[in-house]
C-alpha cells in the first residue's frame, strides 16, 4: 500500500513539474490576434469634368474634398501650375490651394491672349497625420468675354460704364465673393476699369467686406456666427452693395448688387 501510494504520488508530482516547464519554457496556449488594419492611400477623386474658375472669382483645394481616403488632417503641401500667367492669385494658406482667375479685361489685356475658354494644368501635393502623400493633377477651365482680334469702331463715342442689371445673387454661409469693375457686373466698362469705393446696407453679416485689388471682397460669416449674433438675422437675407468704378477714359459709374443668403438658424 505504500509502495503504490508512493508511486501515485510519484506520477502526480512528475506531471506538475512537466506543466511547470512547459510554462517556463514559453509552451502556453496561443493567443488570437485579428488582423492588422492598413490605411487605405489617398488617391486623387476622379471627374470627367473640369474645374471651372471664372474670372475674377477665387476657388479652392481642399484635400479631403478633392482625394478620396484623404486620411486624418490632410493638408495641401505642394501646388504647380502649367502657367500662372491668367491667375491673379496663385498660392497655398494653410494647408488649402488657392486661385483666382484675372478679370475678363485683365485676360484681354495680355498679349498674346488666352483663348476661350482655355484651361490650366494644377498639379497637387497632399499629406496627413499618417505620413501618407499623393499627387494629382486637376484640370481648371476658365471662360471670359474675349475682345475680337481685330476691335471695330465704336457705334457710340459717348459710350459710358453702367452698372449691369442683375437679379440677387446667392452667397452661401461662410462663401467669399468678388465684384469688379467689367462684365458681367459692369457693362461698357472702358480700359483698366477698377472699383474705387463700396458701400454696404449693412456690414454685421459679413467677416469680410473691403475694396482691395481694385475688386470688392465680401464674405458672409457662418451659419454658426450668424446664429451667434445678438439679433440673428431672417433666413434668407439681403444685402445690398452700392459700387463705384472708374477708368482710364476718366469716367465713373456707381451701381446697387444684392446679396441673398440663406442658412440653418440654430
Amino acid at each position: 500500500m505504500r509502495l503504490n501510494g508512493f508511486t501515485a504520488g510519484s506520477k502526480r508530482l512528475g506531471l506538475l513539474r512537466m506543466l511547470a516547464l512547459s510554462a517556463a519554457l514559453g509552451f502556453a496556449a496561443p493567443v488570437a490576434f485579428g488582423p492588422a488594419v492598413s490605411q487605405a492611400e489617398p488617391t486623387l477623386k476622379e471627374s470627367d469634368e473640369p474645374r471651372l474658375a471664372p474670372p475674377g472669382v477665387l476657388i479652392s483645394f481642399i484635400a479631403s474634398w478633392t482625394f478620396d481616403d484623404a486620411g486624418t488632417n490632410p493638408t495641401i503641401t505642394e501646388v504647380e501650375f502649367s502657367t500662372t500667367d491668367y491667375y491673379s492669385t496663385h498660392s497655398i494658406s494653410n494647408g488649402i490651394a488657392f486661385l483666382e482667375a484675372k478679370s475678363s479685361a485683365a485676360l484681354n489685356a495680355l498679349s498674346p491672349r488666352p483663348s476661350s475658354p482655355f484651361t490650366v494644368d494644377v498639379t497637387l501635393t497632399m499629406s496627413n497625420d499618417e505620413g501618407q502623400t499623393a499627387t494629382g493633377t486637376v484640370e481648371v477651365e476658365t471662360t471670359y468675354d474675349r475682345m475680337p482680334d481685330t476691335p471695330s469702331a465704336p457705334n457710340d463715342p459717348d459710350t459710358v460704364p453702367t452698372a449691369a442689371a442683375r437679379g440677387a445673387q446667392h452667397v452661401g454661409p461662410g462663401t467669399l465673393v468678388n465684384i469688379w469693375a467689367d462684365t458681367p457686373w459692369f457693362n461698357n466698362a472702358g480700359t483698366n476699369p477698377r472699383v474705387t469705393e463700396a458701400s454696404f446696407s449693412t456690414t454685421e453679416y459679413y467677416s469680410t467686406h473691403e475694396v482691395l485689388e481694385d475688386k470688392v471682397h465680401l464674405q458672409v460669416k457662418t451659419g454658426a456666427e450668424l446664429s451667434a449674433l445678438p439679433s440673428p438675422p431672417v433666413s434668407p437675407f439681403i444685402v445690398t452693395v452700392t459700387v463705384t468704378m472708374t477708368n482710364d477714359e476718366g469716367q465713373t459709374a456707381t451701381g446697387d448688387f444684392e446679396f441673398e443668403t440663406s442658412y440653418h438658424r440654430q
